[in-house]
């Protein structure tokens, strides 16, 4: 059992996306990220890539509390270095320290500013749970909460965020130790302490990085209150204030969490688990019908799964109107068996998507790693056969990922953020299980990765006309 990341696939990954964005280059000259964007991309990749492979290394003698420390220290320099960085870049740019086509964030800042100057509980409310919906009635909360002592000031509340971010690694690390071992809990906490993604969150004004931290606390809180022979009373506390919290930030997360725990309460060994099973089997039906029907939580799932169909014949409409040609082919059918690996990496440039050259780099990860998950998958269920140990976290990333993968959002980088954690988790898992035979399909995993690439850059650009 592998104990670290090994440097011959941190430099498969490296190489990988070189040879990536090389063919992309070739092939689409006139489309290529601008300098800076591949600068960055660089920048982001050998970081992830050379850092997992040599803390991993070093970073194994340290004590688990030792280790924590380094973790959350190291992910919160890098978080506020690049915090800093774009904060001025976009002040720069667009002279408001918002990212281009800032809707969500600039409407999260002046309703939480609004309120902070003129609070009004009834209109407050009103506001919160009607006019922005329950899935952000929390962050506005949230938000609005740390801008009466910080006075409305940006910058220290992203800086808020991005400890909130820096946590979530050691969140990681305490769940994947617990669950896959202390050594891939370790390397899966470096993988979410360098993460790409995770770090350009934090400079954006936007829910992901608190609703990940939120996401991560409850499973951790409660896995360990499922292990406990006695059940602690304030962990209930804790692990039911995540629950309902991840109602507040996403509706779907909300149900997704307990739908999971119904069900890994209905397959755990412990004598209560088994002796109510039939009892959690109603429950887990019961609540999956009050999820289909007329609710406020039921309007968001609604949306990912009753509406699925609709909802994803109107988006692809509405991209076809804009000029994206080729959207109404990525249907559910199509995108379900690949949603481990999604989103794909644009490497070119196409109008109005900045943001998506930040985040290249970051989904190529995930591309990458995409198949580590799918061996720590059968690792579990075929060759261990130890699946109820993974039925908390398993379940909860199979449901959501089913979910978004069956909505109009499946290769939407928002939507599909909150799997992330986890797929880094069981990426690990992965990675600490490889043998002979599933290290050479890693191997030419890196062929299929650079043919995805070059195919998302055709769909994008043919989608538009532009080839």
């Amino acid at each position: 059992m592998l104990t670290f990341f090994p440097k011959q696939i941190a430099r498969n990954g490296v190489v990988t996306y070189l040879v990536a964005l090389a063919a992309v280059a070739v092939i689409f000259p006139r489309f290529l990220m601008p300098l800076g964007f591949i600068l960055l991309g660089l920048g982001y990749i050998l970081l992830f890539f050379l850092l997992s492979n040599s803390l991993t290394r070093k970073w194994n003698s340290l004590t688990s509390k030792d280790f924590a420390w380094h973790v959350f220290l190291i992910g919160l320099l890098l978080r506020v270095m690049w915090l800093s960085a774009s904060y001025f870049y976009y002040s720069s740019k667009y002279g408001i320290p918002f990212e281009q086509l800032a809707m969500d964030a600039l409407n999260y800042h002046l309703v939480a500013s609004e309120w902070t100057e003129k609070p009004d509980l009834q209109s407050l409310l009103w506001v919160f749970f009607n006019a922005y919906g329950l899935s952000d009635s929390g962050y506005l909360i949230y938000l609005t909460t740390l801008y009466f002592p910080l006075n409305c000031n940006i910058f220290l509340a992203r800086l808020c965020n991005a400890a909130l971010s820096a946590l979530t690694p050691v969140l990681i690390y305490r769940l994947g130790s617990r669950v896959m071992g202390e050594k891939t809990g370790r390397m899966a906490a470096i993988f979410c302490m360098l993460c790409p993604n995770f770090i350009h969150y934090c400079g954006l004004h936007l829910k992901e990085n608190v609703m990940l931290c939120l996401e991560v606390a409850f499973l951790e809180r409660t896995d360990y209150l499922l292990r406990k022979q006695r059940v602690s009373v304030f962990v209930f506390i804790e692990a039911g204030f995540f629950l309902v919290s991840l109602f507040l930030f996403r509706t779907v997360l909300g149900a997704v969490a307990v739908l999971s725990l119904i069900t890994c309460l209905m397959f755990s060994e412990r004598r209560f688990a088994q002796k109510y099973r039939k009892f959690f089997m109603v429950v887990w039906f019961g609540l999956f019908a009050f999820y289909a029907a007329e609710s406020p939580i039921a309007s968001e799932v609604e949306t990912y799964w009753e509406e699925r169909g609709e909802n994803t014949v109107r988006k692809r409409n509405e991209q076809t109107l804009r000029g994206n040609l080729w959207a109404k082919y990525a249907t559910s059918a199509v995108m379900l068996p690949m949603i481990f690996v999604l989103p794909y990496s644009t490497m070119v440039e196409v109008p109005f998507q900045e943001e998506q050259l930040f985040l290249h780099a970051g989904n190529f990860v995930r591309n990458f790693l995409g198949i580590f998950a799918l061996i720590a998958l059968y690792v579990i269920l075929f060759k261990h056969k130890n699946w109820k140990a993974f039925t908390l976290v398993g379940t909860f990333l199979v449901e959501y990922l089913v979910v978004v993968g069956l909505s109009g959002f499946s290769n939407s980088e928002r939507f599909l953020l909150p799997a992330y954690p986890l797929l880094l988790l069981f990426s690990a898992h992965g990675i600490a299980n490889l043998d002979a035979r599933t290290f050479q399909i890693s191997k030419f995993w890196c062929v299929i990765v650079v043919l995805m690439e070059v195919a998302w850059a055709y769909f994008k650009l043919g989608s538009r006309g532009l080839v």
